[in-house]
């Protein structure tokens, strides 16, 4: 499965409100390239819409008109889940476990600290173009899960926007909380760490266990998609600091070292090449999209060495961490 894919749900969303807003859409049917029995679009597809859209005459503030209206319904099974959680705890655990059947463009976590639990949403693949209203949608959504779960407290969490506050930044009380922040390095809801228990009013193990089951289904057919490439890039986006070995990776596909090097092989890649590649996205990245200082992104890729990452940096790039970022601010 690639890692561009989301639920034609979604696009369909986006469809919905341009019809509702009287666009014209045929110019864009023409030139869409897309089956329409298919499941999952890709990115791609979604910013052609965008993009359509903008020049139609439609609203920057895009993201929050469609994600307003994305309810739990729209999720499929994980929404169905996410319905019949026992507390808030369980549907964010839920979430993060399982959001991945209807988009593979984002990964949810959770953090905790000693007085808060945070839902951390961070993009798998670049946004481009179109990222403030991806997290604009995302946002929405987000908090449309939290206040199902916890009612009308949801409008005392924090949310972090990772873009500087935009023009249109007070439609953000009618589809979020009271406290929006700006400037942050990913997309974060902050939430009292007290409130993990609160009870969600239509709670039922038994439904919930059910959608569970049919959202492990999913992901098995996902992941039996997937190629061994797909399968190692997903190992190392979720290891700690790139620390993934070639044979740990090996062992956790269930696979000797030397079928697990044949194999990738025939794909035409090796798991050092898979790793390089990684690392170079990753830094790219963080050095566009935030302002971590140099060494604080070095060490997040494994290097202990600054010197080490400058010089595997040029080797990727051409230029130092710092020309780079320099370059991209230009842009």
């Amino acid at each position: 499965m690639q890692s561009n894919l989301l639920s034609v749900t979604y696009f369909n969303h986006f469809v919905r409100y341009a019809e509702e807003q009287k666009v014209d859409l045929a110019p864009f049917w023409r030139t869409l390239d897309h089956d329409g029995n298919d499941p999952f679009i890709t990115l791609s597809t979604l910013k052609q819409l965008v993009v359509f859209l903008w020049s139609s005459g439609c609203p920057k503030s895009l993201g929050l008109e469609v994600g307003k209206n994305i309810n739990l319904a729209s999720h499929g099974h994980v929404g169905y889940g996410l319905s019949h959680m026992k507390d808030l705890e369980e549907s964010l655990v839920f979430l993060c476990e399982y959001y991945k059947v209807r988009a593979q463009i984002l990964r949810f976590r959770l953090e905790e600290d000693d007085e808060s639990i945070f839902l951390c949403i961070e993009p798998t693949v670049e946004w481009g173009e179109i990222r403030t209203v991806l997290y604009e949608t995302i946002a929405t959504l987000g908090y449309n899960i939290i206040k199902f779960a916890i009612g009308k407290k949801a409008k005392d969490i924090t949310v972090e926007m990772p873009f500087e506050q935009p023009s249109w930044s007070v439609l953000y009380s009618e589809c979020l909380s009271n406290t929006v922040s700006y400037g942050h390095e990913i997309l974060r809801f902050e939430i009292p760490l007290h409130w993990k228990s609160i009870r969600c009013v239509s709670a039922d193990p038994a439904t919930s266990e059910m959608a569970a089951q049919q959202c492990r289904l999913e992901m098995a057919r996902l992941i039996d998609e997937q190629s061994l490439s797909e399968k190692v890039n997903e190992l190392i986006s979720s290891s700690i600091q790139f620390g993934l070995s070639l044979e740990q990776a090996a062992k956790t596909l269930y696979m000797s070292k030397s079928t697990f090097i044949r194999k990738l092989k025939q794909e035409d890649t090796t798991f050092k090449q898979l790793m390089e590649a990684a690392k170079k996205r990753h830094a790219q990245y963080l050095l566009i999209n935030t302002s971590q200082k140099i060494e604080s992104i070095s060490l997040q890729l494994g290097y202990e060495d600054l010197s080490n990452f400058g010089r595997s940096f040029k080797r990727w790039f051409g230029c130092s961490p710092s020309q780079f970022r320099e370059q991209q601010s230009h842009m």
